[in-house]
C-alpha cells in the first residue's frame, strides 16, 4: 500500500532547539510494517492520502495514569491534596478487575483515537486489575508498558500491602508480560514519599533482574520535595532514588520540575530520563519544568 501526504519529520540538527518540519512524500506499507519512505512529490496513484493529508509517526505518552482518565480537571487542588482527596479514593475502585478492564479499554482506546500508539502507563496497586489492563492493551494493539503501582506507606490502608507481596506480584506480571513483548509490565514505585527504602531497593533489584522499565515520579512540587527530605534524612529526591538503585537508562521519571544542577548531572550520568508533563503541571499549578535547560543537559 502507498500512502501519500505531508510527512511530519524532525529537523535534528540541534537537539536543544529541535524543530518539526513538513515535507511532501510517500510511504510504502507491507502488512503491518513501513518498508520505505520516499521524500519528494506525493505519489499520484497512492492508495490513500494526498497532498492535503498529514502523516505523522505515532505519538508516545511517556507518563500516563490509566485511572485518572475518570478525574480529568484543571485548577482545583494542589498535588498532595488532590491525591489524598480525589485520586487515591478513585483508584480504590480498581479492586474490581472487570471495572478496571473496562476503564483501561476506554482510556487506551482514546489514546489510539488521538494518534498515541505507545504508552508508559500506571495502573493501581491492584494486581489483578493491572493484569487486566495489560491484557486489554495487548488485545487492542497498543505498544508500551503498564505497571502495578507500588506503595507501602503514606497512603490509605486499603492501598497498602507488604513490600514482599508487591514485589512478588510484579514479578508475576513480568513473567506473563516480559520486557521483550509489544506490551510489557513495568516496575512502578509510585514515588519516594509512598515507598519505603526497602521497597525501592527491592523494586530496583527486580527491574535489573528482568531488564524492565522503571517508572516513577520526581520533584513535581516543592511540598513533595520537602517531604522526601524529611523521610530520607535530608537527602535530595534524586539521591533517594540513587541510593535505592533506581537510576539507569531504563528509568523514566515523571515531571522533574524542581531539580538542582547536581541532581540533573546525576540523571544524565546514569542515563536516566525525565518525562515532561506540561498539562498536568499546569492543571495542578505545580510549576513549569525548564524544558530547554533539561534538553540541553540530555536528561529529557
Amino acid at each position: 500500500m502507498l500512502i501519500a501526504g505531508q510527512l511530519l519529520l524532525t529537523d535534528a540538527t540541534d537537539r536543544a532547539a529541535r524543530q518539526m518540519v513538513l515535507k511532501p512524500g510517500t510511504i510504502r506499507v507491507e502488512g503491518d510494517r513501513i518498508e520505505e519512505v520516499f521524500l519528494g512529490e506525493c505519489a499520484r496513484h497512492a492508495d490513500a492520502g494526498g497532498p492535503d493529508c498529514l502523516i505523522t509517526p505515532g505519538f508516545i505518552d511517556t507518563h500516563l495514569h490509566l485511572p485518572q482518565f475518570d478525574a480529568i480537571g484543571a485548577h482545583g487542588m494542589r498535588l498532595l491534596d488532590w491525591l489524598d482527596r480525589v485520586i487515591l479514593p478513585l483508584e480504590m475502585s480498581w479492586r474490581d478487575p472487570r471495572l478496571a478492564a473496562e476503564r483501561a479499554h476506554r482510556a487506551l482506546s482514546r489514546c489510539l483515537r488521538h494518534g498515541t500508539t505507545a504508552v508508559c502507563a500506571y495502573a493501581t496497586v491492584h494486581h489483578e486489575a493491572t493484569a487486566e489492563a495489560l491484557r486489554v492493551a495487548s488485545e487492542i494493539g497498543i505498544r508500551g508498558v503498564i505497571g502495578q503501582t507500588l506503595m507501602d506507606r503514606e497512603a490509605p490502608a486499603e492501598l497498602l500491602s507488604p513490600a514482599d507481596r508487591q514485589i512478588e506480584q510484579t514479578a508475576k506480571l513480568l513473567e506473563r508480560f516480559p520486557p521483550s513483548g509489544r506490551i510489557a509490565a513495568a516496575v512502578t514505585p509510585r514515588y519516594a514519599v509512598a515507598c519505603s527504602p526497602r521497597l525501592m531497593r527491592m523494586a530496583a533489584e527486580l527491574a535489573r533482574s528482568h531488564n524492565a522499565i522503571v517508572q516513577t515520579h520526581l520533584a513535581e512540587t516543592l511540598p513533595e520535595c520537602a517531604r522526601v527530605r524529611e523521610l530520607f534524612a535530608g537527602r535530595s529526591y534524586v539521591d533517594a532514588y540513587d541510593e535505592a538503585g533506581l537510576l539507569g537508562p531504563r528509568s523514566i521519571f515523571g515531571h522533574g520540575i524542581y531539580l538542582s544542577p547536581a541532581e540533573v548531572a546525576r540523571l544524565v550520568e546514569t542515563g536516566s530520563v525525565i518525562a515532561h508533563c506540561p498539562l498536568a503541571n499546569s492543571f495542578l499549578a505545580s510549576g513549569m519544568m525548564p524544558r530547554a535547560r533539561w534538553l540541553a543537559s540530555g536528561s529529557i
